[in-house]
């Protein structure tokens, strides 16, 4: 009921009715046009690996600013001078 509460869940089954409202859903899905459901399918994986990429291209940019940063000179500075004393 919590994760129904939560927007986790879009129904919540009485006991012993799981397999048959999986069945009724089964059922709509496959009424419908296979290349739509198929497209759907596409856009709800996709959507998931946009979101992957757009955070990595974030991180990336963060990276290379904070690269540049007086902050990482100064740790390049030091890890270097380590070496030559």
């Amino acid at each position: 009921e919590e994760a129904l509460d939560m927007g986790m869940l879009n129904h919540l089954c009485e006991s012993g009715e799981a397999f048959d409202m999986a069945l009724a859903y089964a059922n709509k899905i496959a009424a419908l046009p296979v290349e739509a459901v198929t497209l759907s399918k596409d856009l709800l994986k996709y959507r998931a690996q946009d979101d992957i990429q757009m955070a990595l291209m974030r991180e990336g940019r963060i990276f290379k600013d904070r690269l540049a940063s007086a902050e990482a000179r100064q740790a390049f500075m030091a890890f270097l001078s380590r070496g030559k004393t």
